[in-house]
């Protein structure tokens, strides 16, 4: 199955990044694919070594800050997320700067995963509302700049077509005196 060999290649990727949250993530999407319990073993030992060491060095800040000092469009909320559930089970201070960095770039995140939903539905509405959200958000990507193109490109067609809508039916009120010329 094409699932399970790719989830197999990214947990073998995640556990040799030695990285928490991202071997973390990996195992969740193995698991949820089917791949049996003694493929993911050595995994569930790497995140229980891992997790000892991070805790016993004192860097669940260090974790925590690895999936959020990142561009814009790199952030991603499935592992910002996680990190932070991992940084409050690794009793990370609920007072903590991170934690405040942390939503915002989970924010961005999300964000992000919102403009690039609605660029693919092509559609004003919930175009402008994810450039909104994501403006908001303070998100400096690369999608944004496209969104608000397209949404640009989506009003203009959008009062193209009004007006043609418009011309039509004066046309057909005033059928006798008008006239439509197409050309090529």
């Amino acid at each position: 199955m094409l699932t399970r060999s790719l989830n197999r290649s990214n947990l073998a990727a995640a556990m040799a990044s030695n990285h928490l949250p991202t071997l973390f993530l990996a195992v969740q999407k193995a698991q949820e694919a089917g791949l049996p319990d003694n493929e993911l073993a050595p995994a569930r030992e790497l995140m229980e070594a891992l997790t000892a060491s991070i805790m016993q060095q004192g860097k669940v800040g260090e974790m925590l800050r690895s999936v959020i000092e990142r561009k814009d469009s790199e952030l991603d909320a499935e592992l910002i997320q996680i990190a932070i559930n991992l940084a409050t089970a690794m009793q990370l201070p609920a007072d903590d700067p991170l934690f405040a960095q942390a939503q915002a770039a989970l924010a961005k995140a999300q964000a992000r995963a919102g403009l690039l939903a609605a660029t693919k539905l092509k559609s004003a509405v919930p175009l402008s509302n994810a450039v909104a959200a994501a403006q908001q958000a303070g998100f400096q990507g690369d999608e944004l700049a496209l969104a608000e193109k397209q949404l640009a490109e989506l009003e203009v067609s959008a009062l193209l077509s009004a007006l043609i809508e418009d011309r039509f039916a004066q046309c057909s009120v005033l059928s006798a005196q008008c006239s439509v010329t197409v050309g090529y």
